[in-house]
């Protein structure tokens, strides 16, 4: 019959259970087989299937601890028949469970619901070791039992066979073998025997040797036993390979011999040989590290080289040679790397290697340099790190790494420039609330207004300087300067500021101006003119006319207009402050009907350099 286990039928155990369960209570006497439908039968009927399939021991018990179902490995394991079993209490059925490991497991399953699984050696079937798995059911628990005895001799064999392995390793290292070419007999002494898995008592043949032979190195070592026996040679032999012996083992051998010619006719062949297969792990221990290790420089990108300071010649794997600016074929002259360097960096990284070669030094090398490609002149950075190898006090070689570090370079480069521009941008910003502080105290009178004034002009500055933060401050779009200076003075109907213009990209220093320029005319308009009643609204239009910027603020529909007294603040920003800052004219018009603020600039100041 076909084994199963549980894991490959890709059933959880608890649903299997539940199926074995439903399976049970479909084919109960009460229950009508017409209520069943024909894919539940098939279902039931699948599942016993499997059941009677696993190949392991298998059996469900109620909640009385009646015996519900059992399949034919249980029987088979406990020597019973099934009709001795269904319906009757495992603990009548079995008494020697009771008070054992497995019962308390059992009803610890029943009380808790929660499966366990464990290895123990069997109470019904003395000599036996099990693997038991117990888990709840709907109608009581059911229980797997795996027979692990031939596994465990297995193993106890296997280390056995191991611990003799090593001790005859132990004992005697090397095998001698004799082969009498004219008669046929080979002789090996206890090692050499050992060596193929042969017990002392038995003797080796020909034949045995050539079967013992690897596959993959037959052909190989009867190529150079060939060699070995044709009187044309000098007789001596030598080859690795591998064996399978008596044992099964398989090992890696190393033989050497010598063949005696006779009247030119190979007559013996004698020599020795010695178990290897530790070396040779060793050594494929020592490839995979070492493909590891080249893996992971090739993943890091990390190239590695060697320095010779005797010869000034430098070598390398092709990715270091190529950051370093050398043919990756070629042993290079170390003039030629450093003729590579970047001339400012030329005596720091020279200074570096002779610090690394000298005795009295630590030997480290430690180099961030800007090497220059002679292919297409292109500059990049590499970090080079290295260590000295000294013998009798002389530096015999230099070896290290080096990975290309440019964009980390260029990143450190970007991250000065930018907290350069914050600087300077914080400057100026201050120097901004600092004017604007001046010339609002200045204005005002009342300390009550001039506080209100300030806050106002502080907001809309924090106002423009939150659309340049979402442009990174590479400039702002008209339109948006334009939203963020009106907008708390036409929340409720932003239609009262009608725009008509061009998409246009301005400036870090034109959006600034032009956004506070904008607040001062709109908290204006809020507080006397057309934003200060119903009805009333502005016209702000823009055009682009010969490479000038034009701008006109119109108010229309507000109370009568008449010109201040004096020029506060906001007039002077609008009249000089923004013409000094756009290099061009701005005018303030007080006509009764509105007030209209006109701006005249050149578009190369609008636009500018972006930051």
């Amino acid at each position: 019959m076909m084994r199963f286990e549980l894991r490959q039928l890709g059933l959880p155990t608890a649903m299997l259970g539940l199926g074995l369960w439903v399976g049970r209570r479909l084919s109960h006497p009460i229950v009508r087989k017409d209520l069943v439908s024909a894919e539940l039968e098939r279902e039931r009927m699948r599942l016993r299937d499997v059941v009677e399939g696993l190949g392991d021991v298998f059996y469900a018990l109620d909640r009385d601890w009646r015996f519900t179902l059992v399949n034919a490995a249980a029987e088979r394991f406990v020597r019973r028949e099934r009709e001795n079993g269904i319906g009757q209490v495992i603990w009548e059925v079995f008494p020697a469970l009771i008070g054992t490991e497995f019962e308390t497991r059992l009803r610890r399953v029943a009380a808790t619901g929660e499966p366990e699984t464990f290895e123990a050696a069997s109470t019904l079937r003395p000599g036996a070791w099990v693997e038991s798995r117990v888990f709840p059911t709907p109608e009581g628990v059911a229980v797997w039992l795996r027979d692990l005895t031939d596994r465990r001799r297995a193993e106890a064999a296997l280390r056995h066979s191991e611990e003799r392995r090593a001790l005859a390793m132990e004992a005697a290292d090397i095998g001698s073998w004799d082969f009498d070419l004219l008669t046929g007999a080979l002789v090996w002494d206890d090692r050499c025997k050992a060596l193929f898995g042969m017990p002392p008592e038995v003797e080796p043949t020909p034949e045995f040797w050539n079967e013992s032979l690897h596959p993959a190195d037959s052909d190989r070592v009867a190529s150079l036993v060939a060699r070995a026996l044709d009187p044309a040679g000098d007789g001596r032999y030598e080859a690795e390979f591998r064996v399978r012996g008596l044992d099964g083992v398989e090992r890696s051998i190393c033989a050497t011999g010598k063949v005696l010619f006779e009247a030119g006719r190979a007559v013996r062949f004698i020599g020795t040989a010695i178990d290897v297969s530790e070396r040779k792990r060793a050594e494929a221990a020592l490839r995979e590290s070492e493909e590891r290790r080249a893996l992971a420089m090739e993943v890091a990108d990390i190239g590695a080289w060697e320095y010779d300071p005797e010869a000034r010649v430098l070598t390398g794997d092709a990715r270091a040679m190529s950051m370093l600016g050398l043919a990756p074929e070629d042993k290079a002259p170390y003039q030629t790397w450093a003729d590579r360097v970047h001339p400012d960096d030329r005596a720091e990284a020279e200074a570096a290697v002779a610090a690394a070669l000298d005795p009295a030094g630590d030997g480290e090398l430690h180099a961030e340099v800007r090497m220059i490609s002679p292919v297409d002149g292109r500059e990049r950075w590499i970090s080079e790190i290295g260590k000295t190898v000294f013998e009798a006090g002389r530096a015999r070689r230099l070896i290290g790494t080096v990975v290309d570090v440019t964009e980390r370079k260029q990143a450190e480069q970007h991250r000065e420039l930018l907290v350069n521009e914050l600087n300077h941008r914080v400057k100026n910003s201050l120097a901004t609330v600092q004017a604007i502080a001046r010339q609002t105290l200045k204005s005002e009178a009342d300390p009550v207004e001039a506080r209100a004034s300030f806050t106002a002009r502080i907001i809309a500055l924090a106002r423009a300087h939150d659309v340049l933060t979402r442009r990174s401050w590479e400039g702002a779009q008209l339109g948006e300067v334009v939203d963020a200076a009106v907008r708390p003075y036409c929340l409720d109907d932003p239609g009262r500021v009608r725009r008509d213009g061009p998409r246009l990209e301005l400036s870090t220093k034109a959006a600034l101006a032009l956004s506070m320029a904008l607040f001062e005319l709109a908290s204006n308009a809020a507080k006397y003119g057309a934003l200060s009643v119903e009805g009333g609204g502005v016209e702000l239009t823009w055009r682009i006319e010969e490479e000038r910027f034009r701008l006109t603020w119109r108010e229309r529909g507000g109370p009568p207009v008449t010109a201040p007294r004096r020029r506060g603040f906001g007039s002077r920003l609008i009249e000089q402050g923004l013409a000094g800052e756009l290099g061009g004219e701005a005018s303030l018009v007080y006509a009764p009907e509105g007030v209209v603020c006109t701006l005249d600039a050149p578009m190369s100041a609008i636009m500018g350099a972006r930051r």
